[in-house]
This record gives C-alpha cells, structure tokens and sequence, in this order.
C-alpha cells in the first residue's frame, strides 16, 4: 500500500479517461479497406501488386501499413468491432503514458496538461496502422527526452524500433522528423546557447546523428527494401489527397473537434510568456515543425499533440515553482 500514492491514483484514473475517450467503434471507411488488406496478408502472404482497384491493377504495390494489417485482422477475427476499439484504446492509453513520462512536474500541472493533449489528438483516435504511429512516436519522444535531460542513453533502441515501425506504417517518416529535428535543436544549442543547462553535450550530439543514421538503414528492414523510403514522399505528392480527403486538409478551427487543438496552441503560447524560463533550441524546433505539420494537415494534430503536451507540462511545472503554487 506504500505506492498507492495520492499521484499514482490520481494517474491512473487519468489514464483511464483516456482510454473511455480513445474506446470507439470504428466509424472510419479506411478500417474496411485495412482490414481486406490483411486478409490478403494472412491467407496469401505480403502484398505486392494491386488486386484491389480497376484502374490499377496489377500495378506494383508497396504496402507499408502490412504489419499493422495482419494484427487488425487478426483482432477483428478475435473479437469483431470490440478487438479494434480495444486496439485503438490500448495505443491511446500507452501514448499518453508515454508523454506523462516525458513530462515534469507534479499532479496538478501534468494532470491538465495530459487531458488538453488526449483531447486534441483524439481527432484521429481511429482502428487504423496511424495508431501505431502514434504509440510510436510518444515512445521515440520518451527515450529523446531521457536522452537529453535524464542522462540515461537509451538510444541505441532507436534503431530496431524504427525497423519495426518502418514495418507497420509509413509513419515512420515522423520518426525522422523528431530525430533530425532535436539533431538540428542541439546543434543550433551548441552554435546560440553554449551555456544553457539543457544543451547535450557534444558527445551525445553525435551519438544522436550516428543512431539517425543507422536508422535510415533498419527501416530497409523490410519485405520492401528501401522502396520503403520513398513511399511518404510519394505520398505528400498525391495532390487528390490534399484537395478532397479531409484528413489531409489544414484544420478548419471552425469545428468544435479541432478546439482542443487550438487550445493547447493557446496553452503552449501563455505558458511561455508567462514563465521565465525559455523555450530551449531543440523544444523550438519540434514544436515549431510539428506545428506547421498540424496546421497544413488536420492528421498531424496528433504529432503536435504528442510534442507539445510534454513541453507544456515542463513550462508550467516552471511557472509555479516560480510562482511558489504547491505541489501534490
């Protein structure tokens, strides 16, 4: 009963409001469309030409979501609708306790901070292979952040998750976006800020760009080599996704589902006007980029949500040591 602490209760009833919220039925058209696909997987073996479409045909195919499409199809013989919500459930939950991980503070600034997160990535909290990028993303920012202000290197995991991200979605690519983008914060750190507190020093500078760099080789990992690279630039290149699929459109903040959004938008701003502490080089340039992924795709929203929850609850567990507020 010693650990049954006021901060564990309180976290794991946190916890489980996210999971309420992420436990849905699938609503999403894609799900089906998945769904075939891993049934051509688990029967057949992998996907390599197109035998869904008319048009395409026969055309060669690189299914990058195939993992993820074997385990769905694997649920929904198991349990129906009811295993793809316990999916999409079980990926929420694990996220969001990985950026709670992330974050600092005591119970009343992460606790706030934690739902304002949940509820603006929830927009996307569908039974589809992104919910294994989402997990995967909050893991990777968890190990970045242990790398950088707890001292533990845990890097070297790195790249064997990115071989098996690189084999359940696509999403991989945010893997690199997080990797180059705290490379670039702690160069620009280095070169700006040479004596602040939170720059790494230069040895675990280039332990970071040696692990990016093996990365790129373990995503190769695949049943597609490195055809596997190109898919997210193909993809960025459909111009009918930008133009008709709502996923893929920058957020109509006119939609009471993107509110949460805009107010953990609105949080990271306040947050760090009103702190004294800054914003370091390598929260800046994730925070900035995902951003601007959020802002030009609504499916991104999540990406920022999983950066920005983190950053808040630091920035605010600042404000009130500053502010002397008392801790639970």
């Amino acid at each position: 009963m010693r650990r049954l602490t006021t901060e564990r209760v309180a976290t794991t009833l946190l916890l489980s409001l996210v999971f309420a919220l992420a436990s849905r039925l699938p609503t999403d058209t894609d799900v089906w469309w998945h769904l075939r696909a891993g049934e051509q997987i688990v029967h057949h073996g992998f996907i390599r030409t197109d035998s869904f479409s008319f048009t395409m045909a026969g055309k060669t195919w690189v299914d990058h979501s195939w993992g993820a499409e074997a385990l769905l199809f694997g649920l929904w013989q198991l349990a129906g609708r009811w295993g793809l919500a316990l999916f999409t459930a079980t990926l929420a939950t694990l996220g969001m306790w990985l950026v709670h991980r992330a974050s600092s503070g005591s119970l009343l600034v992460r606790g706030p901070a934690l739902l304002l997160g949940a509820a603006a990535a929830a927009i996307f909290w569908t039974p589809r292979p992104q919910m294994l990028t989402f997990a995967l993303t909050a893991l990777l920012l968890w190990l970045l952040h242990v790398h950088k202000r707890e001292g533990r290197d845990l890097l070297w995991w790195v790249p064997p998750m990115m071989a098996v991200w690189a084999n359940l979605h696509a999403g991989f690519a945010i893997g690199f976006v997080l990797l180059l983008g705290s490379l670039a914060g702690e160069v620009l750190g280095h070169l700006l800020d040479r004596k602040g507190t939170d720059v790494v020093p230069w040895p675990g500078v280039r332990r970071l760009a040696l692990v990016t760099a093996v990365s790129v080789g373990t995503v190769c990992l695949n049943p597609y080599g490195w055809r596997i690279l190109a898919v997210p630039f193909q993809t960025l290149g459909i111009g009918a996704l930008r133009d008709y699929v709502f996923e893929w459109q920058p957020p109509d903040l006119h939609e009471p589902s993107t509110w949460p959004f805009a107010l953990l938008v609105l949080a990271l701003l306040v947050v760090l006007a009103l702190g004294r502490r800054r914003l370091d080089w390598t929260d800046l340039v994730l925070a900035g980029g995902t951003a601007y992924l959020a802002f030009t795709a609504t499916r991104n929203i999540a990406v920022f949500a999983v950066v920005a929850t983190a950053i808040v609850a630091r920035h605010l567990a600042g404000l009130a040591e500053d502010r002397g507020w008392p801790e639970v």
